[in-house]
């Protein structure tokens, strides 16, 4: 199972780029602004990530 909002850390093993930060980073930041992250995927297509932030947070 793929823990998408989890960081993956550093294996110098694995082929794929990056360091995996970049969905925990967003989650945190759409969290901190009172938001929702939905994802949609179909396979062999690809996944869509949507981000939604409320115009007035407090409210």
């Amino acid at each position: 199972m793929l823990k998408l909002f989890e960081s993956r850390g550093v294996n110098t093993d694995e082929q794929i780029e990056g360091v995996g930060l970049g969905m925990s980073i967003a989650k945190e930041i759409v969290n901190s602004h009172h938001g929702e992250i939905k994802v949609e995927s179909t396979v062999e297509v690809g996944t869509k990530i949507t981000l939604i932030f409320p115009v007035y947070p407090n409210e």
